[in-house]
């Protein structure tokens, strides 16, 4: 006899379907709560369980082991759940799918074009020079633009102008002024239409964007209008780049990413517009939203940051430069522990997903094919079973003694970039951008949470900052 499912019967209440609805009931965008509900329920039901969110049933996966089982009987071409507000949109206004949207065939090919630039490991040691410039202008803005306390307004803002400024310099090989004063509204404009299109998408993900689409509901004004400067912005983009290209005198060879899949022939130029927004889309949002938990969680924890500022002083001192190149992040495992635990305690994406194209049994329950299988990062990294003291930040415990159990305790527990042929595209840009930007921070600054409580994480389609972080000071 097989064995039956337990689970919420309904794990969040009734949808809100009305004009001005961007919210689902009891979930809205405490991540905080809705990452306690989960935990809860896993706790009520055991490592696997199954859920009902709007139209969709999911059958949530809670142990490494069994997450393993299902990252080993992945696909060829793995499918993972639809975005479908992204797809409507685009068969909406005739635009292509990316590498982020395509399945099967198509996302191989566009996944094969795209990776050959941002995977392999010389190919991203290459962006550090940028990377370090992009850092060097962040840093010399914090130190301007605090206030006599060091507190530094509408922080998780200014990480993501520089994390835009960052991505749009690889991609296209050009600045565009978001570190400046005052940011060029288009810069600014691109920012706030990536924060509507998640915020507006929210509910549709649950539901069915062509009823929003069809009825013109304000979730669905919101996300085309997003959408459409989102596309506006990266088509311009790609555009002036094709022409600076074309000019081959003016313009030796390069590097860009862009470029690179411009050169690949192996895109049509709907192809290569519509990578361009969704590369943007991720440079944007996962990288601003890591450094800013990093530097809150570094804040809080005044002996972390002073080893790690011993560290990089160190090494930059031993080996006499002034920014740090792969050479020198290898010789600092601190900076990447802390980085780790940073991602164990805030995965930008909280719950990974899969739909296997054949029957599985995990745990003792056959899964039929086409499921919806969610891996629970953020709940196997609250894990006391998993991870003692599993709500402190513990970066040492990623700097075990023996090596070995250290693996064994983290395999599959904490992917915050996923696993196998569909993990993160730009994971290794990611974090070389994340460990260069601490280098540079933990030289330049020392930092204080002048706040009373704790800010708490919020959904918005990614896990972020539920607060301004606006009681965090920078000191030099």
């Amino acid at each position: 006899m097989r064995r039956q499912f337990q689970g919420p019967s309904e794990a969040f209440d009734t949808l809100l379907v009305t004009e001005g609805a961007s919210f689902v009931r009891g979930v809205e965008y405490d991540a905080f709560c809705q990452g306690a509900s989960v935990i809860d329920f896993t706790k009520r039901y055991g490592p696997i369980w199954k859920e009902r969110l709007g139209s969709l049933e999911i059958v949530n996966l809670a142990k490494p082991e069994l997450v393993e089982i299902l990252y080993r009987n992945d696909s060829k071409y793995p499918r993972r759940l639809d975005l479908k507000p992204w797809k409507v949109y685009r068969a909406y206004k005739n635009e292509s799918l990316g590498v982020l949207t395509h399945e099967g065939e198509d996302w191989h090919r566009a996944r094969r074009v795209v990776s050959k630039r941002v995977m392999p490991p010389k190919e991203v040691q290459a962006f550090t020079p940028a990377i370090n410039e992009t850092i060097a202008d962040l840093v010399a803005r914090l130190r301007d633009i605090r206030d006599q306390t060091g507190v530094v307004p509408q922080l998780t803002n200014e990480m993501y102008k520089w994390s835009m400024e960052s991505i749009f310099r690889l991609l296209f090989e050009s600045r565009i002024g978001c570190l400046q004063d005052p940011m060029p509204p288009e810069s600014q404009g691109f920012i706030n239409a990536v924060d509507r299109m998640f915020q507006s998408g929210q509910i549709m993900f649950l539901t069915s964007p062509e009823f929003f689409r069809k009825y013109k509901l304000k979730p669905w004004r919101d996300h085309e209008k997003a959408w459409d400067y989102i596309f506006n912005f990266a088509r311009k983009a790609v555009d002036k780049r094709l022409a600076e290209l074309a000019d081959e005198e003016a313009n030796p060879a390069s590097n860009g990413i862009i470029e690179h899949l411009l050169a690949s022939e192996k895109l049509s130029m709907k192809e290569i517009y519509s990578n361009a927004c969704e590369l943007l889309l991720a440079g944007v949002d996962t990288t601003s939203n890591s450094l800013a938990w990093a530097l809150y969680e570094l804040s809080r924890h005044p002996e972390a940051e002073e080893r790690l500022f011993d560290e990089v002083d160190s090494v930059m001192k031993s080996a006499d430069v002034s920014t740090a190149t792969h050479k020198e992040l290898s010789q600092m495992p601190f900076l990447k522990a802390i980085m780790k635990e940073t991602l164990r305690l805030y995965p930008v994406v909280p719950a990974n997903n899969r739909i296997l194209d054949k029957d599985v049994i995990i745990g003792g329950y056959h899964i039929p094919k086409k499921t919806v299988i969610g891996s629970l990062q953020f709940v196997m990294g609250r894990d006391p079973s998993i991870f003692p003291e599993p709500n402190s930040f513990l970066p040492d415990r990623w700097l075990q003694k023996d090596e070995q159990a250290a693996a064994k305790s983290a395999a599959f527990a904490s992917i915050p970039f996923g696993f196998g042929p569909r993990m993160c595209i730009g994971r290794r840009i990611a974090e070389l951008e994340l460990h260069l930007a601490l280098v540079q921070i933990s030289r330049n600054f020392k930092l204080q949470f002048r706040g009373k409580s704790a800010i708490k994480p919020a959904i918005r389609g990614l896990m972020v900052p539920g607060g301004l972080l606006k009681y965090l000071s920078f000191f030099c």
